[in-house]
């Protein structure tokens, strides 16, 4: 009998740490990153504070960016969750980052996440960005689940969503709070299994520019 040890030792030999889509290029973070990850935190820090208030408020100096930096290959080295960085293929500049976090490898399933920057936003980049996890989800990581939550008012999050293949599974009223910890918000689950996922692996995808509203 194969053991657990011996299946992520053979997932660590065969996963890529880098893929490719039309106009990007994602991969793992790298310490050479910090400079670029620490810009984007300045720069972006009033619009990631609702979806990522941790990382807002623990990731201030580059010391930080640093450790986060350690934290997410350490995360990936042991198969608790898949940081990608998203890069512009001809700028070669930084448009954001898509992940896979909260595995149950029982099942296997887990959460999708992302963010762009505001320089890339609605450009369609999140949602290539998303559709070229998903070989790497379905046919590497062997998921039976993947699932995208997403506060009811956040429109753009709900559009990647859909233009990805995800299906909506339901709204869960009150299922978490805001930043400030105190006002309790409705989350839309999306998911998508390995059926969905062969149903729209022969489709182009749709990266056209998400609606303002």
């Amino acid at each position: 009998m194969i053991s657990l040890f011996e299946e992520f030792s053979s997932l660590h030999e065969t996963l890529p740490r880098k893929l490719e889509s039309q106009r990007l290029v994602l991969r793992c973070y790298q310490i050479t990153d910090v400079p670029s990850i620490r810009a984007m935190l300045d720069a972006n820090k009033e619009r990631l504070k609702n979806e990522f208030p941790a990382r807002v408020k623990r990731v201030r100096s580059t010391e930080d960016v640093e450790a986060f930096v350690w934290q997410v290959r350490q995360l990936w080295d042991v198969r608790e969750a898949f940081h990608f960085s998203i890069w512009e293929k001809q700028q070669q500049s930084y448009v954001g980052e898509v992940f896979i976090a909260c595995i149950s490898w029982l099942v296997p399933k887990g959460d999708v996440g992302y963010f762009v920057v505001r320089q890339y936003e609605g450009q369609g980049m999140i949602t290539e960005a998303v559709s070229a996890i998903l070989p790497f989800a379905f046919d590497g990581l062997q998921m039976n689940k993947l699932q995208i939550r997403c506060p009811v008012d956040n429109l753009r999050s709900q559009r990647v969503a859909e233009r990805s293949g995800f299906k909506i599974e339901g709204v869960l009223r009150n299922d978490h709070v805001n930043n400030d910890g105190h006002m309790p918000l409705d989350i839309v689950y999306y998911g998508m299994t390995p059926a969905d996922y062969r149903k729209i692996e022969r489709k182009p995808p749709d990266f056209g520019k998400l609606p303002l509203k």
